[in-house]
């Protein structure tokens, strides 16, 4: 007898490829699931979908907060016990749904299971491994996980330790668009600088000027981002000035603010080599 389960969609911001993802998500999501739970959807997100009317659907708002915390919040809102967990940009394919009924169906030999994924551009599939050979904790029992993150990285965590794997993979297709990968970059290296200056990492001028470059090297020729073309360039890039701003903000945060009693009184000699204005006020 199959368990029941709940997909979670956890829907942060409004984007055309999360609006297409996530109608994609639902209908997919409905074709196997007890509920489909969207948690946090924008106003702007446009989910209109004959499946959105279905009952099994329900739409859980809230205000931003930490993104450990929101998921945390949005996993205890599931009604069942079992729980897949995916973002508003990630989408199922159909081998994936009919693998997931049929681990359910037999009863789950685990508490949860990793899942790996596909990212698309364009529909173009990277072949960088960072992009297709992540496994992460995306199908669990809710009452057995903890969601905890470090800087962009969020981690479902089982108490148990009794962890499968899936053999099908979750297709990603993220927003390109490059305003929104800016957003994105700064919004994760501040949280970087956060983290490093709570731990006690000290800014320097040489992490300034050499961290970013190698961080290039590693994604674009360690990580095969060089056989992505145009993509790949862009992407390690952008993962070298996401390192850059987070040396720059933990710079900031370490940098002893100037003090206003040490400048001292404006000498009325100084004030004369300045403008007209002044003088007249001297």
């Amino acid at each position: 007898m199959k368990q029941p389960i709940t997909v979670v969609i956890a829907c942060k911001e409004a984007s055309p490829s999360s609006a297409s993802g996530l109608a994609s998500g639902i209908e997919r999501g409905l074709s196997f699931a007890d509920e489909v739970l969207i948690a946090e959807l924008d106003a702007n997100v446009n989910a209109k979908s004959p499946a959105i009317d279905d009952e099994r659907v329900r739409i859980v708002p809230h205000e931003p907060i930490r993104n450990d915390d929101f998921l945390n919040w949005s996993i205890s809102k599931a009604s069942h016990q079992w729980v897949l967990l995916l973002d508003s940009d990630e989408r199922l394919s159909c081998q994936l749904a009919d693998e997931i009924e049929l681990v359910l169906s037999r009863g789950a030999a685990h508490d949860a299971y990793t899942i790996s994924r596909e990212t698309f551009v364009n529909g173009t599939r990277l072949e960088a491994f960072t992009a297709n050979r992540s496994r992460k904790i995306r199908l669990f029992r809710k009452d057995l996980a903890f969601c905890t993150q470090t800087a962009s990285a969020k981690t479902i965590e089982i108490e148990s330790g009794r962890i499968g794997k899936l053999s099908n993979k979750i297709r990603r297709d993220p927003d390109w668009r490059f305003e929104r990968a800016l957003e994105t970059i700064t919004s994760d290296a501040a949280k970087n600088a956060d983290q490093w200056n709570t731990l006690g990492r000290k800014a320097s001028t040489i992490k300034l000027l050499i961290a970013p470059m190698a961080h290039f090297a590693i994604q674009y020729f360690w990580r095969g981002s060089i056989f992505d073309g145009a993509a790949g360039v862009r992407y390690s890039w952008q993962v070298a000035f996401q390192h850059f701003c987070a040396h720059a903000y933990l710079h900031d945060l370490q940098r002893e603010p100037e003090s206003v009693e040490s400048m001292g009184e404006i000498d009325p000699a100084t004030v004369d080599l300045l403008d007209p204005t002044f003088r007249r006020a001297a």
